[in-house]
């Protein structure tokens, strides 16, 4: 063999015999050959990646807040009111406060189902509480002081009903209260003197609150039968008026009666 080409075949011989222990030193499941059974050598090797997405397609979803619409539940809750569901309106009611706690309707909604249904220290609470926030609203005071009586805190109611005449002397309700808390509390001259106020502002209509038990003490008075007396007499009058045929362009042939006076 000549001598210069003893070198290059030698290193021919070797690049041969490292070939071949190169190739038969591969491991078995290549990725060739994951890919001939149909698995890639991406999906063999995400393992933790398809627990983090596992875990994250049954991670709960978010709750969405519920929000009233504040006019559909005032509407909610007067429609449950006029059917008979107190409670359903309170429910709709407290939600709706919860989202808008001074919502005036609503207060006053809710202050009136506990009133009509005798939680009065309930209504009591609301109507203090919309005090603090319109304190010259005389329907407040009044609504107040009818809450304080029904719990016998007649002193106290007085003063209320007082604040309520004292913005609005021509409110009749809360001249008719303040006279039925002074007949309880045994004060028939401010009985008869707020009672013939509320006279004075409805006429004969007072007539159906006469019959009221807090009167009892009073009903026996000359002065409170005599307001009785001419409250009938204007009913009277107003009943014949009624029977007047008309002048034929659309009056009446006498005026017609001022209430109360």
């Amino acid at each position: 063999m000549n001598k210069t080409l003893a070198p290059l075949i030698i290193s021919f011989a070797v690049i041969i015999l490292l070939t071949f222990i190169i190739i038969n030193s591969r491991p078995k499941g290549s990725a060739l050959e994951l890919q001939t059974n149909g698995i890639s050598p991406t999906m063999a090797l995400s393992t933790m990646s398809k627990s983090k997405q596992k875990r994250k397609e049954h991670s709960p979803a978010k709750r969405s807040v519920y929000i009233p619409e504040t006019e559909r539940t005032l509407e909610d809750a007067k429609r449950f009111l006029a059917a008979g569901k107190e409670p359903e309106a309170e429910d709709a009611l407290r939600t709706l406060l919860v989202f808008e706690p001074d919502n005036q309707q609503a207060l006053s909604l809710l202050g009136g189902i506990f009133y009509y249904s005798q939680r009065y220290s309930d209504a009591e609470m609301i109507f203090r509480r919309q005090i603090r926030m319109t304190p010259d609203n005389e329907s407040l005071y009044n609504h107040l002081g009818s809450s304080l009586a029904k719990q016998s805190k007649i002193q106290e109611a007085i003063q209320m009903t007082l604040k309520a005449v004292e913005i609005n002397p021509k409110s009749s309700d809360a001249q008719i209260n303040l006279s039925s808390m002074y007949a309880s509390a045994g004060d028939s001259q401010s009985c008869i003197k707020h009672f013939f106020a509320a006279y004075q502002l409805i006429g004969y209509s007072i007539l159906p609150f006469t019959y009221d038990q807090s009167f009892d003490k009073v009903r026996s008075v000359p002065e409170f039968q005599e307001i009785i007396s001419r409250a009938k007499k204007d009913m009277e009058t107003r009943l014949k008026l009624d029977k007047v045929p008309d002048t034929g362009n659309g009056t009446k042939a006498n005026p017609p009666l001022m209430q109360g006076k």
